[in-house]
């Protein structure tokens, strides 16, 4: 009942606002299937903090590396980007793939390896080209991220993609999972990767397909890093915002970031 009624709630709040904003086009088809044709809804992505926008950017390293980042469940896909990478090293012994954020209690900092004993599991017998390093300041990750190959973002389902957004502002191709909003934030074969989620052969294929094309790769981190600089900074968020009040309060249709692909 509670259920029914959070719902019932949910939909009324969408139809009768002024205008709503959605972070991807694909939460944007999501909320006018739950809500109906009536909600006027506005694409405006969440922006990245400028602590990525101010790496320099770097060229491929020579040797592969991957970074992730974020929580250590299920869901984010980490499991599943561990059987990718075992796999990526049967080609590739001297790659090396860096784990950031996780329960600082489920790692040991001093060693780089995991305590627990589902991720002891998952890494053993590639512990030494895998290293844990713990929850990361943004200056730290945004360092990290531009001195890797690419950054991974396996997760099952992201409304956004907070991550990928910010290894393009670092000049970085992201390799993601075609879900939700990071089959917008990533443009497939533009500024990254898209595999099918859950899938760690297809996930090592693009992880070999950027580390053996290194022109490739330095070609989809420039385009990037452009790409965020025209439609993740927070400046322009700021003003699409600020526009959208006033379409609104003069009864026109609301703005959108354009995609500008």
């Amino acid at each position: 009942m509670k259920e029914k009624k959070r719902i019932h709630a949910e939909r009324k709040i969408l139809r009768k606002a002024d205008s709503v904003i959605a972070t991807t086009p694909t939460e944007k088809k999501i909320i006018k299937k739950f809500a109906g044709s009536k909600p006027n809804v506005a694409v405006i992505p969440i922006g990245v903090a400028r602590t990525f926008e101010e790496v320099k950017y770097r060229k491929p390293p020579v040797d592969a590396r991957f970074v992730y980042a974020g929580r250590f469940t299920e869901t984010k896909g980490l499991f599943t980007l561990l059987k990718a990478f075992r796999q990526f090293l049967k080609h590739d012994l001297s790659a090396e793939l860096i784990l950031a954020g996780g329960d600082e209690h489920a790692i040991n900092l001093n060693t780089g390896h995991p305590v627990l004993p589902v991720l002891c599991e998952a890494v053993e017998g590639i512990e030494d080209s895998v290293i844990f390093i713990g929850p990361t300041a943004q200056k730290e990750l945004a360092v990290l991220f531009s001195k890797a190959t690419a950054v991974i973002v396996p997760s099952y389902y992201e409304s956004f993609g907070m991550v990928a957004a910010e290894a393009q502002g670092c000049g970085t191709p992201v390799i993601a999972s075609e879900v939700g909003g990071l089959q917008d934030v990533v443009k497939d074969g533009k500024t990254g990767l898209l595999v099918p989620p859950e899938n760690p052969k297809a996930l090592s294929e693009a992880m070999t397909r950027l580390a053996e094309g290194r022109r490739f790769t330095e070609k989809l981190g420039r385009a990037a890093m452009k790409r965020e600089a025209r439609m993740f900074t927070w400046p322009l968020i700021a003003r699409t915002v600020q526009n959208l009040y006033e379409v609104i309060a003069d009864g026109e249709n609301p703005p959108s970031v354009s995609d500008g692909s």
